[in-house]
């Protein structure tokens, strides 16, 4: 009579292979709550595959729990097109990407090599009736359960002289440290010149290093395409002297192609894993480890000719693109007005547009004339819609933007903050959250300007849960001579 061995697994995996079938058979019938359970079958293959270690059905589950994954992603993105939901594509690229990386340079035994069809069916995938087919193709890969791992002779735990257990073995982490480009220390959103290389360090702790690896592998993944960046992979080998160790490593990034103003930063995230494949898995991540890379070329394409004004307004989009409740097709009317308004100012700093002190009326028509001349704006542009009782002075794609002539007292940004409760009726009574605010402070100067893009920020208005945004430029106009300043 056979006795099972206390290796026996078949309780452990059983049921994680018997759920991930039917989350994909869920999805394989169109079902658009199977991302939710996809994700967590493929989290319960991949703990199985751990519970494996050495033996060959390791890589196999860890393959299904993988290619489960980006199914789960696709399910997502024919979920997201049938219900025009905005950049929807992602998950799609994000399925592919993942994919790839996975088949790449995988040996093509009989079961891994159906696997790996699975995964070329995901790197073609360009329609969502598509999704089905993939879904149905992976449950229906026969992978043998298997009922033993591949035994190790197991570590006793032995009672000290004073009666005391050995404290368990550490957890197996990866902690993600810091990331520096060209010796800078990552912003939340970096800006990156496209078309150059950069530095990129990195920096990171693990709490022990598994017995048999030989290197730490750092890779980014992203729904980037591909052809448009150079992220580095790091390879850090395996340390000597007592855990945990504090690993640094630097690579080369470049950013190969920008993209639009309106466009979102790219996004990469780094995964970790151990090789050989056979090492410990899966390795438990903590820490920052995504980056956002900001690629717009303010060089080659500038947005006001001002290069920091252009800066400043990129951060402030990329702060607004980010508050609670903002909808990315007001903010791209509201920076379609800001961007020329921005120009405005720093033209007059430059070259003192306003040389005296002009009323509100004549403000608006100068306005007017200057925002029209822009293909951005031109014909769009309205005067005096009416919205919450009130007459606006001018709009854009029913974004109000409202107008203040100040001619006897010097204003810094944070005095226009008196301006906003009326901006922000108008963005509520228009059924939207954010309105532009734009102040001409044409009042005698004693003192010399400050830089344009001081005078451009954004304030918050409350009035209840829902915050309404005013973003706001200050125009500084009737200035004085420098060489007033010399007397």
């Amino acid at each position: 009579m056979r006795h099972t061995r206390s290796e026996g697994i078949l309780s452990a995996v059983f049921p994680a292979r018997i759920e991930v079938i039917e989350a994909l058979r869920e999805a394989a019938l169109g079902g658009e709550s199977g991302t939710t359970r996809l994700r967590k079958a493929a989290k319960g293959m991949q703990s199985a595959a751990f519970a494996y270690g050495d033996a060959p059905n390791g890589a196999i589950y860890s393959g299904i729990a993988e290619l489960a994954a980006c199914v789960g992603f696709l399910v997502e993105w024919r979920s997201g097109i049938l219900n025009a939901v905005p950049d929807a594509q992602r998950f799609n690229s994000a399925a592919r990407e993942r994919a790839a990386i996975w088949s790449k340079d995988r040996s093509a035994d009989a079961m891994i090599g159906q696997l790996l069809k699975v995964a070329e069916m995901i790197g073609g995938i360009t329609a969502i009736s598509e999704v089905a087919k993939v879904a149905a193709a992976l449950a229906a890969v026969p992978v043998p359960v298997g009922f033993y791992s591949e035994h190790k002779d197991k570590p006793r735990r032995i009672r000290r002289d004073d009666g005391e257990t050995p404290p368990a073995r550490v957890e197996l982490t990866v902690a993600f440290l810091k990331f520096t480009i060209d010796g800078t220390p990552l912003a939340e959103t970096h800006f990156v010149s496209p078309g150059e290389t950069h530095d990129l360090d990195i920096e990171v702790r693990v709490s022990r290093w598994p017995a048999g690896a030989t290197a730490l592998i750092l890779e980014p993944a992203t729904t980037e395409h591909a052809g448009a960046y150079r992220m580095p992979v790091f390879s850090l080998e395996a340390p000597t002297g007592s855990p945990p160790f504090q690993l640094r490593q630097q690579g080369r990034a470049s950013i190969v192609v920008p993209h639009h103003f309106n466009a979102r930063p790219y996004e990469f995230k780094y995964l970790a894993r151990f090789e050989p494949m056979g090492s410990e898995q899966p390795v438990e991540t903590v820490g920052q480890r995504t980056l956002l890379l900001e690629g717009i070329d303010l060089a080659r394409q500038p947005l006001t000719g001002y290069r920091h004004v252009d800066q400043k307004l990129v951060e402030l989009r990329n702060d607004l693109r980010t508050s609670s409740r903002m909808v990315q097709q007001e903010l791209t009317d509201a920076l379609a007005l800001a961007v020329p308004l921005a120009s405005m100012a720093a033209q007059s700093v430059q070259d003192n547009m306003f040389k005296a002190a002009i009323a509100e009326d004549e403000f608006q028509e100068r306005v007017r004339q200057f925002l029209r001349s822009h293909p951005n704006v031109g014909s769009a542009l309205e005067e005096h819609p009416h919205a919450a009782r009130g007459i606006t002075d001018l709009s854009l794609h029913s974004i109000r933007l409202e107008l203040k002539s100040e001619r006897t007292s010097r204003l810094l940004l944070a005095d226009c903050e008196r301006f906003v409760p009326q901006a922000a009726s108008y963005a509520v009574g228009s059924g939207k959250r954010l309105a532009v605010l734009c102040v001409l402070d044409c009042s005698p100067k004693t003192q010399p300007p400050f830089p344009v893009e001081d005078g451009i920020g954004v304030f918050v208005h409350r009035s209840s849960e829902t915050p309404i945004y005013v973003l706001a430029i200050l125009v500084q106009g009737n200035l004085a001579r420098p060489s007033d300043f010399s007397r």
